[in-house]
């Protein structure tokens, strides 16, 4: 299982660009806003529009609760099962305020 972050470079202000996890969708179409989600959970992505593609960065990484112990790097950055999002702000050195977890 990964965890993955999804960052919007660019997409058209008229454009749809649904993420879906777990039943719960949402439009991103904030240019230079970033998404976590957990993609062991069901996902989609849909996106819209008749002109103009999108560009977004991804970035992929292992899922903290299925690594081995030795794995799993500094105490600091370890997380429990409820931690998730403590555990990316760490890792990533995210501001919290921008940091959304689908989990």
């Amino acid at each position: 299982g990964r965890l993955r972050m999804q960052c919007i470079l660019e997409v058209p202000a008229d454009a749809t660009n649904l993420l879906t996890v777990a039943g719960e969708g949402r439009n991103l179409t904030e240019e230079g806003h970033c998404v976590w989600f957990d993609e062991s959970f069901e996902h989609t992505l849909l996106y819209e529009h008749p002109e103009r593609s999108r560009m977004a960065l991804y970035i992929d990484v292992l899922h903290p609760g299925l690594l081995d112990e030795d794995q799993r790097g500094p105490p600091d950055i370890e997380a429990g099962p409820l931690d998730m999002p403590d555990f990316l702000e760490k890792a990533c050195r995210w501001d919290s305020k921008r940091l959304l977890a689908s989990l």
